[in-house]
């Protein structure tokens, strides 16, 4: 077996089987690309957060595993320490901000959300980011002066 053989590429392969008898004949050609699943995304990181929206920016992953990266997915946890995660299914697929909110994704306000992403390519789902815990809540209003 050659080892030339490059992530991405698309090799031309046939073969064929011997037995008492002899060999046979070669097999149809088969077009095969060096590709796997894409390498798991970073962590995603906060941007900002009001009492109804949070922002986070998600990060691309480093390596495509040798064939394009066709979306990336935004998981959240149902809140607090909860294992369960549900698929934003409001994100694009594309962005790499994006803002989930009551109204459009059933966030609680006052309640921590962890946040996970992961790529996909034609060969299948990386595994999944680093959890980002992030809260829905605004930033306390501006103390009075002090008297």
């Amino acid at each position: 077996m050659s080892k030339n053989i490059t992530s991405g590429g698309i090799y031309r392969l046939t073969f064929r089987a011997k037995n008492i008898n002899g060999w046979s004949l070669f097999s149809p050609i088969s077009n095969i690309k060096a590709a796997t699943k894409p390498q798991r995304p970073p962590a995603p990181t906060f941007y900002s957060a009001t009492s109804t929206s949070v922002t986070i920016n998600m990060y691309r992953s480093s390596e495509d595993g040798g064939d394009l990266i066709l979306d990336y997915e935004l998981w959240r946890n149902t809140g607090g320490s909860s294992t369960t995660y549900v698929n934003v299914t409001s994100y694009d697929g594309v962005s790499m901000s994006w803002t989930v909110s009551v109204s459009s994704d059933g966030l609680v306000s006052g309640t921590i959300y962890k946040f996970m992403t992961v790529a996909t390519n034609a060969f299948g789902t990386s595994d999944f980011s680093d959890e980002l815990n992030v809260g829905v809540s605004s930033f306390p209003a501006k103390p009075s002066p002090l008297t």
